[in-house]
This record gives structure tokens, C-alpha cells and sequence, in this order.
């Protein structure tokens, strides 16, 4: 079984049966009048069992023999559809750092001008996610392009931490956003993708400082773009007629999308070269004379 294909696309196929699950959920068994979710309703049940099926395959499936020695063994992929993924991923990290600083902005006027309503550490967590998507961003570009090429570049090197740091924001700022609210069914899955990401993330950035975990990264990749996925299946916030916080804001619904197709990208190659498959060899132009002083 090809691996590097059949976990990825299993992945995506149980986020968007994930998606259509959720959005069955808050359609059908979110009462507006209550905030609460009518309790054994089939969605929630076939969410959860969904869940929990999806990560016991992964769990399986992800068993391997060996541990690449360095970071180009693990994740070099010379594809059009790996540069392909890494791009959109980090100009979607870029369109994210966009709205994030926005919202950040509209946030803290709200605290502004009602102190009370909330603390002030959740719209500075806010700019500061947003911020950080920034050199995200440039570094998911950079290590697109290296993994391609077969050669590691140190700026690509310096910013790949810059990932699972983001993750790590957005993992604390959901719950910043959320703290007080009893339900967890409203917001669990996002806190539980951000989670994932940034496990994922971290891990693929340690391949880079020694630290090596194939089967972690790799598990956490393919479980967090099935979750991350399914926690979108509601519409954006200021459509329709859910409550807030049930509904993902377009920052959120960004970043998820960047997270996932560089997940993506990254657990295709790990599970390629895991595999001891062959690279497929990709036409490219000489490295220019910066880019050969920077290595």
C-alpha cells in the first residue's frame, strides 16, 4: 500500500465527512435558545466515532522501521504538488496574518470600550498569533522551495520554528476566547486542530535540532487535517444565525486551511521517503549566486 497516498487521502476524505457532519450537528442539534447541543443526537454521536476511528487508523498505520537521519531525508519532495501545497499554505499564513491583525484590532477597541467584558490578554494574543503568521508564512515558502531543490537554506532553517510557535498562539488564544464557556462540543474541535498542528509542526522543525519523531509527526499531521477540516463544517461568523461560538472567524478559517496544506505537504513527503520510494527528479534553474553565499 502506498502509504504517502492512501493516509493523506484518507485523511482529507474523513475531514470532509467530518465537515458535513458538523454542519449536520449545528443545522439540527444546536438549539439557539439554550446554547446547548440536544444530547445523544446521531451527529455527535457519528463526530465522535469519526474521531476516534480516523486516529485509531492512524495510530496503526503509522509504524515504521527506520528514522531519517536529518531534516532533507525526511521531507524532500521534488513535486509540482508538494510546491504547489507549500505555496498556498504560506500565502494563506500570510492572508491570515492579514485578518488576524484586523480582528485584533476590532477586539481590542471592544476592550476599550467595555473593560469589563473580557481580559485584555485575548486581543494581544490575537495580534501576536497574527503577527507570527508573517515569518510563518515566509518560512513555509522557503522550505517549499528547499525541499524541492534538495538543498537547505539557513533562512529557511531560521524560520522554521516559527510554525508550531504560531500553532502554540492559536492554541492559547482559543482557549483565552473560550475559558468560560462550558461546552465544550462549541469550540473542542478547533483547540483540538490547533493541538495537532502545532505537534505536527514542531515535530517536523525538530528534524532540524536532532530531536526526531517520525511516527508522533506524522500521526499528528494526518489526525490534525482531518480535525482541522471538520472543525470548519459551520458557516463564517456574521452569516446565518448560529451562535458565535459555534462559528469559526475568517482569521480562523485561514489559518486552519494554512496549517492543513502544509501538513499535507509534509506528512506526503515523510510517508514518501519513509517508504524508501524513489524521488521522482524535478527540473529547476540553478541556484542563483545569493541564494549560493546564504548556504
Amino acid at each position: 500500500m502506498r502509504k504517502d497516498l492512501a493516509l493523506p487521502g484518507l485523511a482529507v476524505a474523513g475531514g470532509l465527512v467530518g465537515f458535513a457532519l458538523r454542519w449536520w450537528q449545528l443545522e439540527t442539534a444546536y438549539n439557539l435558545d439554550t446554547q446547548l447541543f440536544l444530547p445523544g443526537h446521531p451527529a455527535s454521536w457519528a463526530l465522535v466515532l469519526l474521531s476516534g476511528a480516523l486516529a485509531l487508523v492512524f495510530l496503526l498505520s503509522t509504524r515504521f522501521q527506520r528514522c531519517p537521519e536529518d531534516f532533507l531525508p525526511a521531507f524532500r519532495c521534488p513535486t509540482d504538488s508538494h510546491k504547489a501545497l507549500t505555496a498556498a499554505a504560506g500565502f494563506l499564513f500570510l492572508g491570515a496574518g492579514v485578518l488576524g491583525l484586523l480582528e485584533g484590532m476590532n477586539q481590542l477597541a471592544l476592550w476599550r470600550a467595555f473593560p469589563e467584558s473580557k481580559l485584555v490578554t485575548y486581543p494581544l494574543a490575537l495580534l501576536l498569533g497574527a503577527a507570527l503568521c508573517f515569518p510563518t508564512g515566509v518560512g513555509v515558502l522557503l522550505l517549499g522551495r528547499d525541499t524541492c531543490r534538495g538543498i537547505l537554506s539557513r533562512s529557511a532553517s531560521a524560520l522554521a520554528p516559527f510554525a508550531p510557535l504560531t500553532g502554540l498562539i492559536w492554541l492559547f488564544t482559543c482557549h483565552l476566547g473560550h475559558g468560560t464557556d462550558p461546552v465544550l462540543m462549541r469550540y473542542g474541535w478547533t483547540l483540538a486542530a490547533a493541538a495537532l498542528f502545532t505537534l505536527a509542526h514542531y515535530g517536523s522543525a525538530g528534524f532540524l535540532f536532532g530531536q526526531r519523531r517520525p511516527k508522533c509527526t506524522a500521526f499528528c499531521a494526518l489526525l490534525g487535517i482531518s480535525v482541522g477540516i471538520l472543525s470548519l463544517g459551520s458557516r463564517p461568523r456574521g452569516l446565518g444565525s448560529f451562535a458565535l461560538s459555534c462559528r469559526p472567524t475568517w482569521y480562523t478559517i485561514l489559518l486552519t486551511a494554512a496549517f492543513t496544506l502544509s501538513a499535507l505537504a509534509q506528512v506526503r513527503a515523510l510517508l514518501h521517503n519513509l517508504s524508501d520510494l524513489p524521488l521522482p527528479e524535478l527540473e529547476r534553474m540553478p541556484p542563483s549566486e545569493a541564494e549560493e553565499q546564504e548556504r
